[in-house]
C-alpha cells in the first residue's frame, strides 16, 4: 500500500464540505428570508421590481446593440 498524502486528505475533506455547505447555505438563506418577508411579501411588487431592474435594461441595451450593428454594417 502506498502512503496517503496529507494534501489528498485535505482535498477530500474540503471537497465533501463544499458540496454539502452550498445547499445548506441556500436552504438557511431561503428560510431566513421567508421568515423576514412572510407577511409583507407582494408577488406583483416582486415581479414589477424585477421587470424594472432586469428586463428594461436588457431591452434598452439590446435595442442599442441592434442599432449600432445596423449603422456599422
Amino acid at each position: 500500500m502506498g502512503q496517503v498524502n496529507l494534501l489528498e486528505i485535505v482535498n477530500v475533506i474540503v471537497s465533501a464540505f463544499v458540496h454539502f455547505a452550498i445547499p445548506v447555505f441556500v436552504f438557511i438563506s431561503g428560510f431566513v428570508l421567508n421568515e423576514k418577508y412572510e407577511d409583507t411579501f407582494s408577488t406583483a411588487g416582486f415581479y414589477k421590481r424585477r421587470f424594472v431592474s432586469i428586463v428594461l435594461p436588457y431591452l434598452i441595451f439590446s435595442a442599442f446593440c441592434i442599432l449600432v450593428d445596423y449603422w456599422f454594417s
